[in-house]
Protein backbone atom coordinates (compact mmCIF):
# COMPACT_ATOMS: atom_id res chain seq x y z
CA UNK A 1 0.00 0.00 0.00
CA UNK A 2 2.62 2.44 0.79
CA UNK A 3 4.55 2.22 -2.18
CA UNK A 4 1.33 2.51 -4.74
CA UNK A 5 0.28 5.33 -2.48
CA UNK A 6 3.96 7.00 -3.10
CA UNK A 7 3.95 6.54 -6.80
CA UNK A 8 0.48 7.78 -7.47
CA UNK A 9 0.62 10.71 -4.92
CA UNK A 10 3.96 11.56 -6.82
CA UNK A 11 2.60 11.20 -10.42
CA UNK A 12 -0.20 13.26 -9.36
CA UNK A 13 1.29 16.20 -7.77
CA UNK A 14 4.15 16.18 -10.59
CA UNK A 15 1.87 16.14 -13.45
CA UNK A 16 -0.70 19.02 -11.43
CA UNK A 17 1.59 21.96 -11.91
CA UNK A 18 5.22 20.78 -13.55
CA UNK A 19 3.22 18.60 -16.03
CA UNK A 20 0.93 21.21 -17.45
CA UNK A 21 4.05 23.59 -17.42
CA UNK A 22 6.26 21.25 -19.60
CA UNK A 23 3.13 20.12 -21.46
CA UNK A 24 2.75 24.36 -22.16
CA UNK A 25 -1.04 24.21 -21.04
CA UNK A 26 0.00 26.17 -17.51
CA UNK A 27 -0.12 29.48 -19.77
CA UNK A 28 -3.63 28.79 -20.49
CA UNK A 29 -4.87 27.60 -17.51
CA UNK A 30 -2.92 31.16 -15.71
CA UNK A 31 -4.83 33.05 -18.59
CA UNK A 32 -8.09 32.86 -17.05
CA UNK A 33 -8.92 35.19 -14.35
CA UNK A 34 -8.06 32.31 -11.75
CA UNK A 35 -6.04 33.27 -8.67
CA UNK A 36 -2.81 30.85 -8.70
CA UNK A 37 -3.69 29.99 -4.84
CA UNK A 38 -6.80 28.64 -6.30
CA UNK A 39 -4.97 26.79 -8.91
CA UNK A 40 -2.97 24.26 -6.36
CA UNK A 41 -6.00 24.23 -3.77
CA UNK A 42 -8.43 22.46 -6.82
CA UNK A 43 -5.15 20.30 -7.66
CA UNK A 44 -4.67 19.77 -3.62
CA UNK A 45 -8.61 18.61 -3.86
CA UNK A 46 -7.80 16.40 -6.83
CA UNK A 47 -5.15 14.73 -5.29
CA UNK A 48 -6.95 13.89 -1.95
CA UNK A 49 -10.08 12.58 -3.98
CA UNK A 50 -7.88 9.96 -5.40
CA UNK A 51 -6.04 9.20 -2.28
CA UNK A 52 -9.53 8.70 -0.91
CA UNK A 53 -10.48 6.04 -3.37
CA UNK A 54 -7.77 4.26 -3.43
CA UNK A 55 -7.98 4.84 0.20
CA UNK A 56 -11.40 3.45 0.56
CA UNK A 57 -10.86 0.38 -2.59
CA UNK A 58 -7.75 -0.94 0.22
CA UNK A 59 -10.35 -1.17 2.50
CA UNK A 60 -12.76 -2.60 0.48
CA UNK A 61 -10.27 -5.40 -0.79
CA UNK A 62 -8.81 -6.12 2.75
CA UNK A 63 -12.15 -6.42 4.11
CA UNK A 64 -13.35 -8.83 1.20
CA UNK A 65 -10.19 -10.69 1.66
CA UNK A 66 -10.62 -11.08 5.49
CA UNK A 67 -13.66 -12.50 5.19
CA UNK A 68 -13.01 -14.65 2.53
CA UNK A 69 -10.08 -15.83 3.80
CA UNK A 70 -11.47 -15.83 7.14
CA UNK A 71 -8.81 -13.69 8.96
CA UNK A 72 -11.36 -12.09 11.80
CA UNK A 73 -9.67 -8.83 10.73
CA UNK A 74 -11.99 -6.16 12.36
CA UNK A 75 -13.47 -3.74 10.24
CA UNK A 76 -12.82 -0.98 12.17
CA UNK A 77 -9.13 -1.74 11.91
CA UNK A 78 -9.02 -2.27 8.46
CA UNK A 79 -10.76 1.08 7.96
CA UNK A 80 -7.84 2.87 10.57
CA UNK A 81 -5.41 1.27 8.47
CA UNK A 82 -6.73 2.13 5.11
CA UNK A 83 -7.27 5.96 6.82
CA UNK A 84 -3.78 6.50 7.67
CA UNK A 85 -2.71 4.45 3.79
CA UNK A 86 -5.22 7.62 2.94
CA UNK A 87 -3.18 10.18 5.05
CA UNK A 88 0.51 8.90 3.71
CA UNK A 89 -0.85 9.28 0.37
CA UNK A 90 -2.15 12.94 1.53
CA UNK A 91 1.52 13.26 2.47
CA UNK A 92 3.30 11.77 -0.53
CA UNK A 93 0.72 14.01 -2.82
CA UNK A 94 0.95 17.41 -1.11
CA UNK A 95 4.92 16.64 -0.86
CA UNK A 96 4.74 16.28 -4.83
CA UNK A 97 2.31 19.21 -5.48
CA UNK A 98 4.87 21.57 -3.36
CA UNK A 99 8.11 20.48 -5.05
CA UNK A 100 5.80 20.38 -8.43
CA UNK A 101 4.85 24.37 -7.29
CA UNK A 102 8.84 25.10 -6.29
CA UNK A 103 10.33 23.60 -9.40
CA UNK A 104 8.14 23.03 -12.37
CA UNK A 105 9.84 20.29 -13.17
CA UNK A 106 8.71 16.18 -13.03
CA UNK A 107 11.83 14.53 -13.11
CA UNK A 108 12.67 17.08 -9.81
CA UNK A 109 9.37 16.52 -8.44
CA UNK A 110 9.64 12.24 -9.00
CA UNK A 111 13.20 12.31 -7.56
CA UNK A 112 12.53 14.72 -4.47
CA UNK A 113 9.29 12.20 -3.94
CA UNK A 114 10.64 9.02 -4.12
CA UNK A 115 14.23 10.24 -2.03
CA UNK A 116 11.75 11.06 0.62
CA UNK A 117 10.04 7.97 0.18
CA UNK A 118 13.03 5.90 0.39
CA UNK A 119 14.64 7.66 3.45
CA UNK A 120 11.62 7.59 5.38
CA UNK A 121 10.90 3.93 4.66
CA UNK A 122 14.74 2.71 6.14
CA UNK A 123 14.48 5.73 8.38
CA UNK A 124 11.67 3.79 10.36
CA UNK A 125 12.48 0.43 9.15
CA UNK A 126 16.46 0.81 10.55
CA UNK A 127 16.28 3.41 13.49
CA UNK A 128 15.01 1.66 15.57
CA UNK A 129 17.44 -1.24 15.61
CA UNK A 130 19.08 1.50 18.04
CA UNK A 131 18.25 2.41 21.08
CA UNK A 132 20.23 5.85 20.89
CA UNK A 133 18.25 6.30 17.00
CA UNK A 134 15.11 4.75 17.94
CA UNK A 135 13.60 8.14 18.64
CA UNK A 136 14.84 9.75 15.15
CA UNK A 137 12.35 7.27 13.30
CA UNK A 138 9.58 9.82 14.48
CA UNK A 139 10.81 11.72 11.82
CA UNK A 140 9.29 9.31 9.09
CA UNK A 141 5.83 9.39 7.64
CA UNK A 142 5.98 5.84 7.74
CA UNK A 143 6.69 6.42 11.54
CA UNK A 144 3.20 7.05 11.99
CA UNK A 145 1.65 5.03 9.70
CA UNK A 146 2.79 1.76 10.66
CA UNK A 147 4.05 2.41 14.23
CA UNK A 148 0.77 1.73 16.15
CA UNK A 149 -0.08 -1.45 14.26
CA UNK A 150 -3.53 -0.21 13.12
CA UNK A 151 -4.38 -4.08 11.60
CA UNK A 152 -4.27 -5.23 15.31
CA UNK A 153 -4.84 -2.04 17.66
CA UNK A 154 -7.27 0.21 15.59
CA UNK A 155 -6.54 4.02 14.69
CA UNK A 156 -3.98 5.56 16.77
CA UNK A 157 -5.55 9.09 16.75
CA UNK A 158 -2.26 10.99 17.37
CA UNK A 159 -0.86 9.48 14.20
CA UNK A 160 -3.28 10.41 12.28
CA UNK A 161 -3.38 14.05 13.13
CA UNK A 162 0.37 13.91 12.38
CA UNK A 163 -0.04 12.96 9.12
CA UNK A 164 -3.06 15.26 8.10
CA UNK A 165 -1.33 18.32 9.93
CA UNK A 166 1.92 17.89 8.13
CA UNK A 167 0.19 16.99 5.00
CA UNK A 168 -1.73 20.46 5.49
CA UNK A 169 1.44 22.52 6.38
CA UNK A 170 2.82 20.69 3.31
CA UNK A 171 -0.08 21.78 1.09
CA UNK A 172 0.01 25.30 2.62
CA UNK A 173 3.92 25.78 1.56
CA UNK A 174 2.73 25.03 -2.26
CA UNK A 175 0.63 28.19 -2.29
CA UNK A 176 3.26 30.70 -2.14
CA UNK A 177 6.00 28.50 -3.58
CA UNK A 178 3.94 28.60 -6.62
CA UNK A 179 2.76 32.43 -6.12
CA UNK A 180 6.22 33.41 -6.30
CA UNK A 181 7.80 31.30 -8.80
CA UNK A 182 7.96 32.52 -12.90
CA UNK A 183 5.20 30.02 -14.88
CA UNK A 184 7.49 29.22 -18.11
CA UNK A 185 4.15 28.19 -19.82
Amino acid sequence: VPAALIVVGASLGGRALAGEEEDHTMDLLLANPIPRWRVVLEKAVSIAIVMAALGFSTFAGVWLGSLLGGLEIGVGHIAAASLLGTLLGWFFGFLALATSAATGSRRVTTLVVAGAGLFGYFANAFLPVNERLAEWARLSPFYYYQAGDPLANGLDWGHAAVLLVVSLVILAAAVPLFQRRDVNG
